[in-house]
């Protein structure tokens, strides 16, 4: 679990930095797809933190 929690830590620092640049071209394929299942899952567990 604490494995989980630097990649979600990781995502979420990668995620607040992007935030100030441009969006770039979202890309297509299986990377891009697991990486939106995970902001996914990171946003109902916060969600579900928040209750």
């Amino acid at each position: 679990m604490k494995r989980l929690s630097h990649v979600a830590s990781a995502v979420l620092g990668s995620l607040k930095c992007s935030a100030l640049d441009p969006p770039p071209q979202i890309p297509r394929g299986p990377a891009s797809r697991a990486l939106r299942v995970v902001l996914l899952w990171l946003r109902d567990l916060a969600t579900a933190r928040l209750r």
